[in-house]
């Protein structure tokens, strides 16, 4: 991608399609993260084989960034631009992990992410996400999760849809989907 194709998709996302059913307002904020994510695709190195290198590599491009639970919520909206990229699905899974990490750093908490308008499911959500005892991690997902989502300590995770292969820490943390407490 370069730097005129980013500056077609922030269009995009500003000047609404009727096509588009889940569009959001683009604020300043949300341009910076949806910018990291593009730096990201356009520079990155080739993909490591190991997740916590990838979610190393989110983490260096965002760990300066404002981040609010409502920044997430609305970059979770906008990453269908980014379905066909390489990789998507795990990418997706760990920025997005890599965003609530670092935002919950800033003393952020409770937030929601919007999978369900995505036709691929992300994998590696939640991958060594941790909070804390007296102020536990909380998550919402409003859709599907693919597979090797980690819920770790003092995390809790709803999700309204589907699951695949998923570890929870016994004991630290709590993960409910479809309505149903999975231990």
């Amino acid at each position: 991608m370069t730097q005129n194709s980013l500056k077609q998709i922030l269009s995009d996302l500003t000047n609404p399609k009727p096509e588009k059913q889940l569009k959001v307002e683009v604020d300043k904020e949300l341009e910076s993260v949806l910018a990291k994510l593009h730096q990201f695709y356009e520079f990155h190195q080739p993909f490591s084989a190991h997740p916590r290198e990838r979610l190393a590599e989110h983490l260096k491009l965002i760990l300066k960034l404002n981040l609010t639970p409502k920044i997430i919520e609305k970059f979770s909206l906008e990453i269908k631009i980014y379905e066909n990229e390489k990789h998507f699905s795990q990418d997706a899974g760990l920025f997005l992990t890599a965003l609530v990490q670092a935002a919950y750093a800033q003393k952020q908490n409770n937030f929601k992410i919007y999978t369900e308008h995505l036709s691929t499911k992300l994998d590696f959500f939640g991958f060594d996400l941790v909070g804390e005892k007296d102020r536990p991690l909380k998550i919402s997902v409003l859709g599907d999760l693919g597979d090797d989502c980690n819920v770790m300590a003092y995390t809790h995770l709803v999700v309204s849809g589907t699951i695949g292969r998923c570890f929870v820490t016994p004991n630290k943390s709590k993960l409910r989907v479809s309505g149903k407490d999975i231990k």
